[in-house]
C-alpha cells in the first residue's frame, strides 16, 4: 500500500515500503495505512476521539469535530513509549457547532481550526460515545494499553475496541474480541 505526502518541490513523493522501512511493516503498521485511507474517506464528517492529557488521563469531549484533512505529518518517529510516538499523519479537524447551541454559549473545544498526530489519539469514532463497533473508525491499542495499564489482548477481550480499526492489530495475537461479537479477526 502507498500514500502520498507533500514534497516540498511541490511534486508528490510516494511512501512504499522501499522507500520508508516505517511503511514495510515494522512501523507503523500495513493495518496503520488502511486505517488511513478510511478515514480519509470521512473528510468532510463529524468525527470524536479521545486523546491523552497531559495529567495521564484520557479526555473525551463529547464535542464533534470536522475532519478536513488526514494529512502527511513532516517528522514521523517510532519509541518504545507511546506517548512519544509521533505517526506519519495527522489529522486537521475543525470544530463543529451544534445547531440548537447559539454562538454565545458554544465551547468549541480545543482543536478549533487545529491538529493532532494519530499517535496522539486513543480512539476515533462516528459518535460521541460509541454503543456499537460499526461505530469506531481507528484506535491506537498501544496507547490505550499504555493508558488503562492493561494488556492489548485484555483490552480487546474486555471489548475497549473492536480489533478490526486497531493501527497495531496486525502485530497482535488472534483472540477473541467481544467488541465484535466474539468473531476471531
Amino acid at each position: 500500500m502507498t500514500s502520498d505526502t507533500d514534497h516540498p518541490s511541490g511534486q508528490i513523493e510516494r511512501i512504499t515500503p522501499a522507500s520508508h522501512p516505517e511503511a514495510a511493516g515494522c512501523w507503523p503498521s500495513p493495518r496503520y495505512h488502511e486505517l488511513v485511507e478510511i478515514l480519509r474517506d470521512y473528510r468532510g464528517e463529524a468525527i470524536f476521539f479521545s486523546r491523552p492529557a497531559f495529567n495521564g488521563r484520557f479526555i473525551k469531549e463529547g464535542q464533534p469535530y470536522r475532519l478536513l484533512e488526514v494529512a502527511p505529518y513532516p517528522a514521523p518517529r517510532d519509541h518504545p513509549n507511546p506517548n512519544k510516538r509521533t505517526y506519519p499523519h495527522m489529522l486537521v479537524l475543525e470544530s463543529v457547532r451544534p445547531s440548537d447551541t447559539p454562538d454565545d454559549f458554544w465551547r468549541n473545544g480545543l482543536y478549533h481550526g487545529g491538529a493532532i498526530n494519530l499517535a496522539h489519539v486513543g480512539a476515533i469514532t462516528t459518535a460521541a460515545f460509541p454503543t456499537a463497533p460499526d461505530q469506531f473508525l481507528y484506535a491506537n491499542l498501544q496507547l490505550l494499553a499504555f493508558y488503562y495499564g492493561k494488556s492489548p489482548r485484555i483490552l480487546l477481550m474486555e471489548g475497549v475496541v473492536p480489533r478490526r480499526i486497531c493501527a497495531e492489530s496486525d502485530r497482535l495475537p488472534k483472540v477473541l474480541d467481544a467488541s465484535d461479537h466474539g468473531d476471531p479477526q
